[in-house]
């Protein structure tokens, strides 16, 4: 957990990490376009689009994983924080064949409403008037909720000794704290879907900075790329401003990037898989990366990657493209090229 001088890091955003630019549409001449259902897993279902696969391994869950695709001149490839590699697909009459270092080889087509995969925003909502004590009663539920989920994340990390990795946070002996912390994320996220469908994203203008910030803190532990992605399209505004408003921006499309397997735009987030290793995909173009984190009052990427360094970290840093994809010549292990 690092520390970031704005507002909102002085919250704690512990997310048990969960395999979860949409441009989905209905299938169409193309056979690889639509959704696709593992025959030896029914649970795990594939959204093919133009630009990515939208992964899901639980009926009925809006977390899903998202992977960069693109088409090369001997099948596809894959994006993301993996090897850049071709794969096999092939359609065979119903059934959609993958050479994939995933589970699940073969898949068969069913209808896109077979399972809820839609990760573009909720509509915009225009909502008249409100009044001050409806603002009030909203403001005063999210800060309740807020500081619900603060006080088990700050139990579970005094349980785990401050270790944040995916393997200490998923020992068994915190299960019991996981198990809350879901539950409670889980009415959290169910709650503040409902107010952002009814009266928009939860703005600092209408609602203040405290409200924004507890239903941005709601959104980036809930998982959902809907809600999150609601919010980044909301927040954008700031985008060039500094401040704690483009924090919450960055922050939120960072942890987006994260869960798409694509660059963060401004190393605001952390994916710490196990103990000593840390991966760190960002934009390959590093003039910008240093100058979105200049204006919140960060130090250059370099100089953060070798703090991480000097506290014992093995870092892996991919330079992606915009699209999600990397070349092996820009990834590194143990340097940084200035």
């Amino acid at each position: 957990m690092r520390r970031v001088p704005v507002v909102t890091l002085v919250l704690i955003t512990v997310q048990l990490f969960v395999f979860s630019l949409s441009e989905a549409g209905p299938a169409g001449e193309d056979p690889f376009l639509g959704c696709w259902k593992s025959i030896k897993d029914p649970n795990v279902v594939i959204k093919a689009t133009d630009n990515f696969l939208i992964l899901s391994f639980a009926p009925g869950s809006y977390q899903v994983r998202t992977m960069p695709i693109m088409r090369t001149d001997s099948g596809f490839r894959l994006g993301g924080y993996i090897p850049p590699d071709d794969i096999e697909i092939s359609i065979r009459e119903d059934s959609l064949l993958l050479d994939w270092p995933l589970p699940g080889k073969r898949f068969i087509r069913v209808s896109d409403e077979y399972r809820v995969m839609d990760i573009d925003p909720f509509t915009e909502v225009e909502t008249e008037s409100m009044s001050e004590e409806l603002k009030e009663e909203i403001k005063t539920e999210l800060s309740s909720r807020l500081e619900q989920e603060q006080q088990i994340r700050q139990e579970l990390m005094l349980e785990a000794g401050g270790d944040m990795t995916s393997e200490a946070l998923n020992s068994p002996e915190l299960a019991e704290i996981r198990n809350r912390m879901a539950r409670t994320d889980s009415e959290n996220h169910s709650y503040l879907v409902e107010l952002v469908k009814t009266y928009g994203w939860i703005d600092p203008e209408r609602f203040g900075l405290n409200a924004s910030t507890a239903a941005y803190m709601i959104a980036l532990h809930s998982g959902d790329l809907r809600l999150m992605r609601t919010a980044i399209a909301s927040l954008e505004k700031y985008k060039g401003k500094g401040g704690p408003n483009e924090n919450m921006y960055g922050t939120m499309a960072d942890r987006v990037a994260l869960n798409m397997q694509m660059p963060m735009s401004y190393c605001l987030q952390e994916y710490i898989p196990r103990e000593g290793r840390m991966v760190i995909p960002v934009i390959n173009d590093r003039e910008e990366l240093n100058a979105n984190r200049e204006r919140l009052g960060l130090q250059k990427f370099e100089d953060y990657v070798q703090m991480k360094k000097d506290n014992g970290f093995d870092i892996r840093v991919f330079e992606m493209d915009k699209r999600g994809f990397y070349s092996p010549d820009t990834t590194s292990n143990t340097s940084m090229e200035h």
